[in-house]
Formats: C-alpha cells, structure tokens, sequence
C-alpha cells in the first residue's frame, strides 16, 4: 500500500520543489558503519537553507511519521540524498526515483540494477563517500552548481527510468518485474 502516486504512470508533478536536497532517515549503528557518511551528512547540512535534513530513531517505542508525510517531503525536494547506511544500498534511492527526486547516491561500490542499459548518470548524482566526508557542504554545492537546463534534463531522464522501479498490476506498462525478467535473461554482467 502506499499513495496511488508511487504506482502511477506518471510521476506526480514536479510541482512546488521548493526544497534543493531533501534526507530522512536512521543513524546506522556505530558498530556496523564506522565511517559515518549518514551521521557527517547530517549534522553539515542541519541548517541549510535549501536542504531539509531529519533523522530518525530506531529506539523501541519511538514515534515515526507516517510514510506518506515522508514521501510528501520527496515530493517538494529536487534532490533526494541516499547516503550508505548499515549497507550500501537503501530503498531511498527508489522511493526518491518514485517520487521524481532526482537521487543523490553516496556508496562507494554500489552496483546499481539495470546499470547494463539504464543509464544512471542521467538521473542521478553520485558522490565518493571520501570527498562527502572529507567536505560535506561540498554536496550542496555541487547541486546549486548545476545548471536549470541540466536539472531539468536529468527530471526527464528520470521520468524515462522511473517505469522500471515501480511495482503495479497493470499489463500495458512496464513495472519493475519487466525490468529484472530482462536483467535476468541479458545474463551475467560482462
């Protein structure tokens, strides 16, 4: 279940994407992540302008906001970061794909899916966990960098992926289950 947006043919409109970069999320645990880019990204962006920065608690009998509240955030954010947590992978990055926030993936050796014809450069940023740890606001400066045109280009291309990460029942579109049947029948990475 879900907003009927996250399915939908369409993204829903880019409208209103008031905030530059937008996170929530946990704190990975100390044991597991010692080199923090979660925990260094939050605390260099808490503050800033145009980014909207939350972290969230996994302590027993916390209080958590709805799922919707959340992915209305992704909504009015152009860019989403998906820093690595207890892994290098996160359901972020495809929320934010969903969302048609334009992911920004810090996790060194990430393989991402459909890398072998998708091409992620064209929808996504994505930043060495050295240099955001090194220089966090480096971050949003590389984004306020970028160019209106070439946003709105990368918009488009994520537009064109975004397809193939969403879960739907409808078989006169493409889904995520048409993207990994064909990831599976292309074999194994060259």
């Amino acid at each position: 279940s879900g907003p009927a947006w996250l399915g939908a043919a369409e993204p829903p409109p880019g409208r209103n994407r008031s905030i530059l970069l937008f996170f929530r999320g946990h704190l990975p645990r100390v044991s597991i992540e010692s080199r923090s880019v979660r925990r260094t990204m939050l605390k260099a962006l808490a503050g800033q302008p145009d980014a909207l920065v939350e972290a969230a608690t996994a302590r027993p009998g916390a209080s958590y906001e709805p799922h919707g509240d959340y992915l209305k955030k992704m909504l009015r954010a152009t860019f989403c970061l998906s820093p690595r947590g207890d892994t290098s992978s996160s359901k972020r990055t495809y929320e934010s794909i969903a969302a048609g926030c334009i992911p920004v993936i810090i996790a060194d050796g990430l393989r991402l899916p459909f890398e072998r014809w998708l091409d992620w450069t064209a929808f996504s940023v994505r930043v060495k966990e050295a240099s955001a740890l090194a220089d966090p606001l480096s971050v949003l400066r590389t984004l306020r960098a970028i160019p209106a045109a070439r946003v709105a280009a990368m918009q488009a291309a994520l537009r064109e992926a975004r397809p193939h990460f969403l879960w739907h029942l409808d078989p006169s579109r493409p889904s995520a289950v048409d993207a990994i049947l064909r990831e599976m029948c292309d074999g194994p990475p060259s």
